[in-house]
């Protein structure tokens, strides 16, 4: 907790710092040591140890200062833990802890106790999206027990008081309108320095392995002249030469490291609007610039995940249980993979009584290996089944 406590709060400014305290989490991770999120009703201000495992300090939370944290402290430990959200708000004072202070919070997932849940997921959106509505209903509220209490003293008809609706201070959104994976994460990464809960390119921890062969700390040792290297673009900066055309430069993130990549206009002209967006997670392949210190990635191509997938990715293995492939669920793969063809060809690996046996299975059947159809499949199948290679 000192190594950590002593490096937060300063990840915004020094990159190096924020990959000391990855490496330092993923040292405490394991040796089976927890780090559990920032939560309003556990966290003080620096991290602290719970059990046999550490909680999150929310001073490393970007815009809460130890006022605002004072606050909430305060009040947590003098009156008990926050009940729900509209006792959060209701509670503090929230000209200590005000609208940036209640977004950051919200963002790292430090409101997550105490906000509704959707299909078992704290929803952030809609606590985000309406934290003025929220912040003013609850003035109102306060406004309207200043004046009962008043009532009550002078004796006037209650009903001579402003009536006003304080059931609730979340509002219901659309379901199109939630915080998707990609988003939360994004979030998290935004206010905290780093990705805490999870980090985007787990769930294409197998493809990538199919993209590229080495990780980008890797890649700077390489002796190739060329490397490919899959990660997310960060710190993106679109420029200007001195010919008047467009180039860019941008920060290229995987697990465990970075790099800066140099896109010059001409690839630019192809790529620039199309894949170099913040959070877009690419494949670049281009020379490794040693001159450079650190070293740089020329691009020569720069390919999104889904690209990828389309142009890498020639057979897709699903891996099931004999037992659960039933002949209905063959007839509504066949119908849904008619919809659907391909390049990449599709095989069954039917995974016998207590995985003693395996059988290769190969369709002849080829699709797309999309969004779409690995959506599809794993509607059919279940989640987890598809091995790219």
């Amino acid at each position: 907790t000192v190594l950590l406590s002593s490096e937060i709060g300063q990840t915004a400014i020094n990159k190096e710092i924020e990959y000391k305290i990855v490496q330092y989490i993923n040292d405490a991770e394991s040796f089976g040591i927890k780090i559990f999120p920032p939560d309003i009703n556990k966290s003080f201000s620096k991290f602290t140890i719970e059990g046999k495992d550490i909680r999150f300090g929310l001073v490393a939370i970007k815009n809460v200062g130890e006022g605002s944290i004072e606050t909430i402290v305060k009040e947590r430990l003098e009156n008990g833990n926050f009940s729900s959200i509209e006792d959060f708000i209701h509670r503090i004072d929230l000209h200590n802890v005000n609208k940036k202070v209640l977004e950051s919070l919200c963002k790292s997932g430090s409101l997550d106790g105490l906000l509704p849940k959707n299909a078992n997921i704290p929803s952030r959106d809609s606590f985000y999206e309406n934290i003025e509505s929220i912040i003013s209903n609850n003035v109102k509220k306060n406004h309207k027990e200043e004046n009962d209490k008043q009532s009550v003293l002078f004796e006037l008809d209650s009903s001579m008081l402003e009536k006003t609706e304080t059931n609730s201070v979340l509002i219901d959104l659309p379901k199109e309108n939630q915080w998707h994976e990609h988003q939360l994460l994004a979030y998290e990464k935004e206010v905290l320095g780093f990705y805490l809960s999870g980090h985007p390119l787990t769930k294409y921890a197998n493809e990538i392995k199919i993209y590229t062969k080495t990780s980008i700390s890797e890649a700077k040792k390489s002796p190739d002249e060329t490397v490919r290297v899959a990660g997310i673009i960060a710190n993106l900066k679109r420029m200007v030469s001195k010919k008047n055309e467009q180039y860019a430069r941008f920060k290229l993130e995987d697990f465990n490291d970075e790099i800066e990549v140099l896109v010059f206009p001409k690839l630019f002209n192809e790529y620039g609007n199309n894949i170099l967006k913040m959070d877009e997670m690419v494949v670049i392949s281009g020379r490794l610039n040693r001159d450079s210190e650190p070293p740089e990635i020329i691009a020569d191509e720069i390919v999104s995940f889904k690209q990828a997938r389309k142009k890498l990715v020639r057979k897709l293995t699903l891996n099931i249980s004999s037992v659960a492939l039933e002949k209905t669920t063959l007839e509504e793969l066949k119908k849904f993979f008619k919809h659907h063809t391909g390049a990449a060809q599709v095989e069954f690996n039917l995974i016998g009584h207590l995985n003693k046996t395996n059988t290769k299975i190969i369709t002849g059947i080829e699709v797309e290996p999309n969004d779409t159809v690995i959506a599809g499949i794993e509607k059919i199948l279940g989640k987890g089944i598809i091995e790219f290679s």
